[in-house]
């Protein structure tokens, strides 16, 4: 190993271990002063809860929606999905045909809705359903797209209307169920838009609801393409039980542990009633802040690994071709990478169904790319926090499509930038990435920093980040 090759891994690490302490250190200044605020509270909008026996009845954060949502649909939804996948390789033991295979999973997914959430959700189910059912059978994309956005309206303001006493009264739901619903619709929305957008001609309406009702990712995701699900009636494809079954097995313990792992830093760490404390976060220094901003992103990577985990297993178990899990953030430094990476389902929805279409109709990129973010905003719901979150990320993407541009006709095609070799490029790279890196962050970072001098030791770590990140990314482009 020559001495630059030394260097170069010399500085990998280096930056590997800033990288690693600046986050340590951050975590650790955040929990000290949560703990502290936290030490007498009084607990007046019961946000916790009394926690495990095995760690001395610590209180437990329960103040997260969406992470109760997922305890309730692991004890109530997954023993589902596990009846599912024993009948459904039963039938396939006996030889049952493609066509009948259809028939059960469609009936086994009305069935369950009805156990679960009662008849009259299925029933506004179907109301989407057979909407874009009579769409379809123009093969007009534009009356597709019209149909997909009126009924994301319509999700819109039964999603207000989900909340009420009144409707829940009617509809004799929880609020956990409620949730499922708004789920439940949300995803059928994504796979009737994409078999109407993507249709061949020999696809029929039994194609249509099989897919659209497929158990595993009918409540939680994520979003599977046609030609990928189709998979699963080429039964001669399949491997063999046991080494399918070795790797579910395997994959159902990654997501249980992960699953357990946030239970635990729960005890421990108050992430989510953080949240509703807008006075305490204000006035954390810029450390703490750092803290509060990467544990928050990171406890969302694993409320997605955890609700996608199970689904995605059982669908790869039945020869379905899977999108990824979401990629741990803290190896994601380009706005480009965490919406391919994290949640590569949707990006794929989007690439195929919204900007592929568009480029060849349009050419500009900058139009393709904010309509995909109109309809992720119009979609995820049409709350203002939805809003802004959008429009950053879009403005992310923007900048750092423009920052490559520049890069590629200006910076790299100087002369005297054309002498530097591919390291001294990566690190140049990385020195621009790191403002993006730090949008990307927490949007009012530069509100609670307050020094310059503490702005430019940030810059730096999250450089550290870039290096690392892109390190990851040179590993995984080389090993696949």
């Amino acid at each position: 190993m020559n001495k630059q090759l030394k260097f170069q891994h010399l500085e990998s690490k280096l930056c590997l271990m800033i990288w690693i302490s600046s986050i340590c250190y951050a975590i650790y200044q955040y929990t000290t002063k949560s703990h502290l605020f936290f030490l007498n509270y009084a607990d007046p909008y019961n946000d916790f809860e009394v926690g495990w026996n095995i760690l001395n009845n610590k209180r437990k954060d329960k103040s997260d929606f969406e992470w109760e949502s997922i305890g309730f649909i692991i004890c109530n939804v997954y023993p589902f999905l596990l009846i599912y996948i024993f009948t459904s390789e039963f039938l396939r033991s006996q030889n049952f045909s493609a066509k009948n295979f259809q028939y059960f999973q469609v009936l086994f997914t009305c069935a369950s809705t009805i156990y679960l959430l009662g008849y009259k959700i299925l029933v506004i189910i179907f109301i989407q359903l057979i909407l874009f059912s009579i769409v379809f059978l123009w093969k007009n994309k534009a009356l597709t797209w019209l149909c997909s956005l009126t009924c994301l309206t319509l999700i819109t303001f039964y999603k207000n209307l989900n909340s009420t006493e009144t409707f829940l009264k009617f509809f004799a739901l929880n609020h956990y169920e409620a949730y499922l619903n708004i789920l439940v619709l949300c995803w059928l929305n994504l796979k009737c838009t994409s078999f109407s957008v993507s249709c061949e001609v020999n696809m029929t309406f039994l194609d249509y609801i099989s897919y659209c009702f497929y158990f595993p990712t009918f409540i939680t995701g994520p979003f599977i393409s046609y030609n990928d699900f189709k998979m699963i009636y080429k039964m001669k494809e399949y491997g063999s039980l046991d080494v399918r079954l070795r790797q579910f097995l395997k994959n159902t313990f990654r997501w249980v542990l992960w699953y357990q792992f946030g239970n635990i830093c729960l005890h421990f760490i108050y992430i989510n009633a953080t949240s509703f404390q807008s006075d305490f976060v204000r006035n954390l220094d810029l450390w703490s802040l750092c803290g509060y901003g990467y544990i928050l992103g990171q406890f969302f990577h694993i409320k997605y690994v955890v609700l996608y985990g199970l689904s995605t297993s059982l669908a790869s178990f039945e020869n379905i071709n899977v999108p990824s899990l979401p990629r741990c953030i803290g190896r994601i430094h380009l706005y480009s990478d965490m919406w391919k990476y994290f949640d590569p389902g949707l990006y794929n929805f989007l690439k195929s169904c919204i900007f592929i279409p568009l480029q060849n109709l349009i050419k500009y990129k900058f139009i393709s790319s904010f309509v995909c973010f109109a309809f992720v905003y119009f979609w995820h719901g049409t709350e203002q926090y939805v809003l802004i979150w959008a429009t950053l990320n879009y403005v992310g993407v923007s900048l750092e499509a423009l920052f490559y541009s520049f890069y590629k006709k200006w910076i790299r095609n100087v002369s005297i930038f054309e002498k530097i070799d591919s390291r001294n490029s990566r690190r140049l790279k990385n020195i621009l990435a790191a403002p993006l890196l730090a949008l990307s962050a927490i949007s009012n970072f530069y509100f609670f920093a307050g020094s310059i001098f503490s702005q430019i030791v940030l810059l730096m770590i999250l450089y550290c980040c870039c290096e690392i990140s892109t390190e990851f990314r040179d590993t995984n482009a080389h090993t696949m």
